[in-house]
């Protein structure tokens, strides 16, 4: 853990780091540059999402976690207000952070709401100051825990960078799916996990993380699911997500021929980043046949171009969904045991 910052939109300066823990946060670019960036998110955003959001900030070669606030005050525009609590680690250590994210939201989750508070009473900054220092307290604390858990008897990880540290049953892995706006990537991962999955969902960061774990042939795969946002909006995040893929899905919309012809971009755009790893390419919405726009022919000469396997799926009815699934893990397990 880097350090933690409050963030509030001042409208005469514009985003402020409020307090920093610690105070002497470094390098100092952090608390100009964060409170930029995740203010900026927050503004963009229809409605703020009351769970925790990971943001990448790659030009420093490190993450976060983001809780964003809002709070009333009469004397703003508009009435309301905006702060974020931003917890801040470098890339190495996303493992335990996005594993237990959960145990992380219910620590911010309890620091927001006494952070409006104070926001509300017009608190000192004073304040602000302890409030960190508790929550960085308490966060450390936390990772204590989780890394005795991580290291004293069997360990499962979300993600594996080497496979060795896993136990000899169980794995897990990162499992990237790409694809055009509104192709089904998200009601595909609905019917495989059957909405019982830990989710931190953010439209503006573009990035919806779930996990299931499969069985097959005595072998107890765990995927951490990367379901990513297809809107141009969301490209300069993208590729910090695609790090430590160890399979993709491409999904297209078998209604869409626009979708159809980006499948080719999509994979040169993960390739160029991880490198070639097992790939599907997923033909979604197999169920309204009347609307297909992609025949047979065109899909062939797509599959022996990439060279990836292509199953078409309704994520409506379930068709093919867990076999798409199961298949993946099957091939990155192969690939990595």
């Amino acid at each position: 853990m880097k350090g933690l910052i409050y963030t509030v939109f001042d409208e005469k300066l514009g985003p402020i780091a409020k307090v920093c823990q610690p105070a002497d946060l470094s390098p100092p670019e952090l608390q100009e540059k964060v409170p930029m960036m995740v203010m900026n998110i927050a503004s963009n955003m229809q409605e703020v999402v009351q769970a925790i959001a990971t943001i990448p900030i790659p030009a420093f070669g490190i993450k976060s976690l983001v809780r964003f606030i809002k709070f009333n005050d009469p004397q703003l525009r508009g009435g309301i207000g905006e702060a974020a609590l931003v917890l801040l680690f470098d890339e190495a250590e996303d493992t335990i952070y996005y594993k237990y994210i959960k145990q992380f939201e219910e620590v911010f989750n309890k620091y927001a709401k006494v952070a409006k508070s104070f926001q509300e009473k017009k608190a000192p900054k004073t304040h602000y100051t302890t409030l960190l220092g508790s929550m960085s307290d308490e966060l450390r604390g936390l990772l204590e825990v989780l890394e005795k858990e991580e290291t004293g008897g069997e360990k499962t990880r979300a993600f594996a960078s080497d496979e060795s540290e896993a136990s000899r049953d169980e794995f897990a892995f990162k499992l990237v799916i790409l694809g055009d706006g509104s192709v089904g990537k998200t009601s595909l991962v609905l019917h495989f996990t059957d909405k019982a999955f830990r989710q931190t969902y953010l439209p503006t960061i573009g990035t919806n993380l779930s996990e299931k774990n499969v069985e097959f042939d005595g072998i107890k795969v765990g995927l951490v699911i990367w379901d990513i946002a297809g809107q141009a909006k969301f490209n300069k995040f993208r590729k910090n997500f695609y790090k430590g893929g160890k399979g993709v899905f491409i999904v297209f919309d078998l209604t869409s021929k626009e979708s159809f012809k980006n499948v080719k971009a999509w994979y040169d755009d993960v390739v160029s980043t991880i490198g070639t790893v097992p790939c599907i390419v997923i033909g979604n919405k197999l169920d309204l046949k009347e609307k297909r726009e992609v025949d047979d022919a065109s899909i062939a000469a797509l599959k022996a171009e990439l060279k990836c396997d292509v199953v078409l799926t309704s994520a409506l009815t379930g068709d093919h969904v867990n076999d798409a699934f199961i298949t993946m893990a099957r091939l990155i397990h192969m690939l990595n045991h």
